[in-house]
């Protein structure tokens, strides 16, 4: 009856789904991604299973401030944690950390060590570079 497996079926019904509630409803992107199901591993995952050799990186933003910087240090760590028990693999899925900013200069003067607190985080500055193997 069906020309792909079920289960590839169903992932195109819920992106189909998904993209008419983000495009024609008021619903923020986080309750529609909660919704259907989607999650950051979720999508790490799939883009490892379509190109094995990619190195995957997690971007995101506000990481000098360290109750975030704690906070995606732990979610990364139990993605890969969770990732090498499952799958067996040595590999780290998610191997990279980019941070992103938009800052004056003055942000620099008000605050010399905007940057200091984020980098001197043995566990933050441990994510960037090796992660927890």
């Amino acid at each position: 009856m069906f020309k792909k497996p079920i289960g590839s079926y169903i992932r195109s019904r819920k992106l189909s789904s998904s993209i008419k509630d983000l495009l024609y409803s008021n619903l923020h992107i986080q309750d529609i991604a909660l919704e259907y199901g989607f999650s950051i591993e979720t999508a790490f995952r799939t883009a490892r299973e379509a190109d094995p050799g990619i190195t995957l990186y997690y971007n995101d933003y506000s990481l000098e401030y360290s109750q975030k910087a704690e906070a995606v240090w732990k979610m990364i760590n139990d993605i890969n944690s969770r990732y090498k028990r499952e799958t067996e693999q040595a590999r780290n899925l998610i191997e990279g950390l980019g941070l992103q900013a938009h800052y004056q200069i003055k942000s620099f003067d008000e605050n010399p060590c905007l940057f200091d607190r984020y980098i001197n985080s043995k566990k933050a500055f441990n994510a960037v570079f090796n992660f927890e193997k």
